[in-house]
């Protein structure tokens, strides 16, 4: 079944997402603005325009079954859509913005561990800027002390960031909510001075922290022509390659949290955050799903910092301390939580505006000390910008940008779910994480 009213509302949404999408990419790579803020402005109105018609209908524009031909079509647009923009931002774009992008593809990953901990178990921690640590510090000291290749840390980090992981969560097992942020927290806070320990501070580098020598450091070698490199100058060829490398890891990254959150163990974790006693009582248990939860979601954040070490090629104590923990929070929220493309877009905002609001300049007003109502690097109002752009989404959009992309989607489009057949509800009672009861003990 497909049923299409007022196709022009359809096409005006698309046209005004993808002048959107490329307003953005000019705007951030060139100086001189042009005509593409009003492109931008209009291609913003015209969204907004296609989903206030939609709504005033009552109905959605486009009516389709989940997995006919036409919902498939609309599904491989929207990912033919996405891959566009994927290939052709690094080359678009200069290798400063290149940077802000690779920035935010490791900040996603981390994310993407407290989206776990946070968003589909409902505990609340704040110590994923240690784990992020941990694989960053791991990384530059396998590859300078022990001549590691850097893609071969990933070996030692991953289960070690894992064990980890189960250590800090068997606190879970006994505290949550406020309690439990203030451990994890904790965590956060005494990571960089225990990284400056006499003794430990041989391998850390203390205060100044560890670099990776320029001969260990990855490069593009006989891949330069396969992406497109010769020609260009140093700098955009190192950011452009390790776009592509992060580009990778993240993708699988999402890939995996995806398989997670729908096999039997993802919807066992989902069900004990939604009704804990329920799930113990149909035979989850508690113990184990918590604490490998913590596990797996170390590993997560461990990997973005394996990418913030290939990115820098440095790891130092105070990029990450509580104020990391924090900022993924805040990217978190930004994004949406209880979603995976809430990972990526936060990331992306964060990254964004924490580099826009030390560059806005606004002229002072007469009269007024300057010192004051300029936004620039050093002014009281240049926190505030960060702050205010985060009030107005808590605001407007408690569910973060995911959420107002949803709306807007439904306005548009409403997918009619396929009705499961009697074999169909069979084996999926059969797959149930409470078709095998066991003796669970609650904590």
């Amino acid at each position: 079944m497909i049923k299409l009213q007022r196709p022009w509302i359809l096409g005006l949404g698309a046209a005004s997402l993808v002048a959107l999408g490329l307003s953005i990419i000019h705007l951030l790579n060139k100086e001189k603005a042009g005509f593409w803020p009003f492109l931008a402005i209009l291609a913003i109105a015209g969204l907004a325009g296609a989903t206030l018609t939609a709504q005033r209908a009552g109905e959605p524009v486009l009516i389709v079954n989940e997995g006919s031909r036409a919902h498939r079509t609309w599904q491989t647009a929207g990912w033919g859509i996405f891959a566009f923009f994927v290939v052709a931002t690094p080359y678009l774009l200069d290798s400063f913005r290149v940077q802000q992008v690779n920035k935010s593809m490791y900040f996603a990953v981390a994310v993407l561990g407290v989206n776990l901990i946070i968003g589909y178990s409902g505990l609340i921690s704040l110590g994923h800027g240690a784990f992020m640590g941990v694989g960053a510090f791991l990384s530059v000291i396998l590859v300078e002390d022990y001549g590691f290749k850097l893609w071969q840390t990933l070996f030692v980090i991953i289960p070690l960031a894992f064990v980890i992981g189960l250590i800090v969560g068997i606190p879970a097992l006994r505290i949550k909510g406020l309690y439990l942020a203030l451990v994890t927290f904790a965590l956060s806070y005494a990571f960089p001075t225990l990284l400056k320990i006499e003794g430990i501070d041989k391998r850390t580098g203390g205060d100044l922290g560890r670099n990776i020598s320029l001969d260990k450091q990855v490069q593009p070698g006989r891949l330069k022509g396969l992406l497109g490199l010769n020609g260009l100058d140093a700098p955009a060829q190192e950011q452009i390659y390790k776009y592509w490398l992060m580009a990778l890891v993240t993708g699988i990254s999402f890939l995996l949290v995806r398989n997670i959150i729908k096999s039997r163990a993802g919807r066992a974790v989902i069900a004990i955050k939604e009704n804990q006693i329920g799930a113990a009582v149909s035979g989850v248990p508690l113990t184990t799903y918590k604490v490998i939860t913590f596990g797996i979601s170390a590993v997560f954040a461990s990997v973005g910092g394996w990418l913030y070490a290939l990115l820098f090629s440095e790891a130092n104590p105070n990029t990450f301390g509580p104020l990391l923990a924090i900022s993924l929070l805040l990217a978190l929220v930004l994004g949406g939580v209880y979603t995976l493309q809430g990972a990526l877009v936060g990331s992306l905002l964060y990254v964004f505006l924490d580099d826009l609001r030390t560059r806005v300049t606004l002229t002072s007003v007469a009269g007024w000390r300057p010192s004051f109502f300029q936004i620039a690097e050093g002014s009281p109002l240049t926190q505030a910008v960060l702050g205010l752009v985060l009030i107005l989404i808590a605001f407007f959009a408690p569910g973060g940008v995911v959420f107002i992309a949803r709306k807007v989607r439904a306005s548009l489009i409403r997918v009619i779910p396929t009705i499961p057949t009697a074999d169909v509800v069979a084996s999926a009672a059969v797959d149930s994480p409470m078709s095998e009861p066991e003796v669970a003990t609650t904590h």
